[in-house]
């Protein structure tokens, strides 16, 4: 008996169809990053990456191992630049903590002065008052 021909076909196109599903979900993961959508970003890239290790514990046909390889450097590229970018925007975000920080003391210091300023005329009395006897 020989074998099936037609087997190895099914089997290597399934597996390109598997890594193209890979691939488009990069692709979307791309697209979130330029959203800055981190959250949904943060659950398609763990699924992506549940689906890379599947496919790696598979056999690769040796027709498909070079873009195989070429996409993985891609994806390794993806990484690093969502990481910096995430850098980026944790960087930006405490910025923003630190000036609204600012902010609150300046309000909440001159809402004092406020206070004491109104406090103390209260007891002197201002200007315009008359004294009656």
């Amino acid at each position: 008996m020989h074998p099936d021909p037609v087997k190895p076909l099914a089997k290597d196109q399934a597996l390109r169809d598997s890594w193209q599903s890979i691939m488009a979900l990069s692709a979307e993961i791309s697209a979130l990053v330029e959203l800055h959508d981190w959250t949904q970003l943060m659950a398609l890239a763990e699924h992506r990456d549940l689906q890379v290790a599947a496919f790696l514990a598979q056999t690769i046909p040796n027709a498909m191992y070079t873009q195989v390889m070429l996409d993985i450097d891609s994806l390794q590229q993806q990484h690093a630049l969502i990481s910096s970018e995430l850098a980026r925007q944790q960087q930006h975000t405490l910025e923003r903590e630190r000036q609204l920080r600012h902010v609150r003391e300046e309000l909440v210091n001159s809402k004092a002065a406020v206070e004491s300023s109104a406090d103390v005329e209260n007891i002197v009395g201002t200007p315009d008052q008359k004294i009656r006897h």
